[in-house]
């Protein structure tokens, strides 16, 4: 009789633990049920009440700038560095005439420098001097032997036409020997050649100076005052 009494207080209990289970089960499903209405209310409620966003055009953005005046030309950029300089042109100055040095430039050392047209040394002019004298003297009695030829041919030609006028001949011009053409083309050779010579000597007289075609630096001298004109 226990045993039986025990099986069915046993078999009471479950199915009243089995109960409240499914109580609690059925209360969860309420609540959470009740939860969703309510939160679809209030999310319904939000967006009824939510003013409606305008869309709007984003402003371009204006690029800062800054303006600098500028002005273009030739920039002198000093850069310092290490190396071995060559010159552009390298040549050997040597006077084209022949003398005495009697001046030297103090630039004319080793390493000294000049610039175009700088007199880097003179030679004695006196040599030269004289033969522009000489020169000119050639040249002015050269010109008056030509007028004095070119007098006597005038002279010959009047002479020769006045002869033949008073003949029943044709006047023409008088022969070449006659008018002493050979002789005056000998004196204006001759008056030529004077000039010519005169220019040479002009020439060397203006070489007796040794100036500097270009800037530069000297490298090397070989010349001393009171030589000979050597190598610069």
């Amino acid at each position: 009789m226990k045993e039986n009494g025990k099986s069915m207080t046993e078999n009471q209990s479950s199915r009243e633990t089995t109960m409240d289970r499914k109580g609690k089960r059925g209360t969860h499903i309420i609540v959470s049920v009740a939860l969703v209405i309510v939160g679809s209310i209030i999310m319904g409620t939000l967006m009824a009440s939510k003013s409606r966003l305008e869309k709007i055009d984003p402003s371009v953005p204006v690029p800062m700038v800054r303006v600098m005046k500028v002005s273009t030309g030739p920039q002198a950029i000093t850069i310092r560095g290490e190396g071995t300089v060559n010159p552009l042109r390298e040549i050997n100055l040597v006077p084209q005439v022949g003398g005495k040095i009697v001046r030297i430039s103090p630039a004319l050392v080793n390493g000294g420098s000049f610039t175009k047209g700088h007199v880097l040394l003179a030679i004695d002019p006196v040599d030269y001097d004289l033969a522009v004298t000489l020169a000119q003297a050639q040249v002015k009695d050269a010109e008056s032997n030509l007028k004095i030829i070119q007098q006597v041919a005038l002279i010959a030609q009047e002479e020769w036409r006045a002869h033949y006028s008073d003949t029943s001949h044709v006047v023409e011009e008088p022969p070449p020997l006659v008018a002493k053409k050979p002789q005056r083309e000998a004196a204006q050779a001759r008056l030529e050649a004077s000039r010519a010579d005169l220019e040479k000597t002009l020439l060397n007289r203006e070489r007796a100076v040794l100036k500097a075609p270009f800037d530069g630096r000297v490298s090397k001298k070989y010349v001393d005052g009171g030589q000979k004109s050597l190598l610069v």
